[in-house]
């Protein structure tokens, strides 16, 4: 089933530029107005992720109403209702051949546009576990994490099938939700929240061949997200700011000044060959010799997603109003 509903609409909207250093609070200075072209979702789809194709396309996860959205360049969206009952889709990811794959509880497939969707149940070690994160792999095929039970960092190819890629069977940690990405080293890096409080948290790689390695993070760190940076290193989000580790396992933390009440919800790299992130109300940006800069999105309530456009401008989902917004940042 599909229905097609929306157009992007522009509001005028009044951004203060903040800028911060890292252990000072923000210091308001003059910026310009920005315009940000706005669409609509239901009323109750919560989106959580997006991706975005070369033509142009957004895809955003709509767990609540069980759809992928599509958004073309000119705000037209497609909803996608996903096969099954009661499914949450809450991860989407572009590959490089056009296919869009998604997760849905414990589920993992992919939308063709001939076959239309595609499911697999699980495989050698998801079994319907749950799936938390999506990523393209350095040799093209789609790589996630799944608790199994067991926590395993797995392999998907639409006609190679799905194999375990390696396994952290004893291990007091968890896989965040989305927090997977290919490092320029070719292998692939992952955040891990300890399963209780008093398990530390920590970030790991894992090649290939399936040897995987892991460093540790301070105590309650709760990263999140992370991607690879223009500077060669990986970036992930925190409780209290975003994290910086290179290949070697070199571990570095930059402050966000946002209130406690406020989480870092997601992070990109830029075309600007600077990080992009979002808080529950704010966009911000940080060089990887800088220091954060944060603009208030007006109307914001929960920014849960951010990609970046080949523009230069960003587009933000905001799991509560239920809005997809075009955020061309300041200059």
């Amino acid at each position: 089933m599909r229905d097609v509903t929306g157009r992007w609409r522009t509001a005028v909207l009044c951004v203060a530029l903040v800028a911060t250093a890292c252990q000072q609070a923000p210091r308001p200075t003059p910026a310009p107005s920005a315009a940000v072209d706005v669409v609509k979702l239901p009323g109750n789809a919560g989106p959580t992720a997006m991706t975005l194709t070369a033509d142009g396309t957004l895809w955003v996860a709509e767990p609540r109403i069980g759809a992928l959205a599509e958004v073309d360049p000119t705000g037209r969206v497609t909803q996608h209702r996903v096969p099954g009952r009661t499914v949450e889709p809450d991860a989407v990811l572009a590959a490089p051949d056009g296919r869009i794959w998604y997760t849905a509880n414990g589920r993992l497939g992919w939308i063709d546009r001939a076959r239309g969707f595609v499911t697999w149940d699980g495989g050698e070690g998801p079994r319907r576990g749950r799936i938390t994160g999506l990523a393209v792999g350095p040799d093209g095929a789609i790589w996630f994490t799944s608790h199994s039970p067991t926590r395993t960092v797995q392999r998907a190819h639409p006609t190679q099938g799905i194999r375990v890629v390696t396994s952290l069977s004893g291990t007091a940690h968890r896989f965040p939700e989305h927090g997977l990405a290919t490092g320029p080293d070719r292998a692939v890096w992952f955040t891990l929240q300890g399963d209780r409080d008093t398990d530390p948290d920590g970030i790991g790689r894992v090649g290939h061949d399936g040897r995987h390695a892991s460093w540790p993070l301070p105590a309650r760190a709760n990263p999140n997200r992370i991607v690879a940076g223009p500077d060669g290193a990986l970036w992930f989000t925190e409780r209290h700011g975003i994290g910086r580790i290179t290949v070697g396992g070199v571990v570095s933390h930059v402050p966000v000044p946002v209130p406690t009440t406020e989480h870092i919800r997601d992070i990109v790299s830029g075309p600007d060959d600077a990080l992009w992130f979002v808080t529950d109300t704010q966009v911000g940006r940080l060089r990887p010799t800088g220091t954060p800069e944060l603009w208030p999105v007006p109307g914001a309530k929960r920014l849960s997603a951010v990609v970046a456009a080949p523009d230069g401008s960003l587009r933000l989902a905001d799991a509560r109003t239920n809005r997809v917004l075009r955020f061309p940042p300041p200059s």
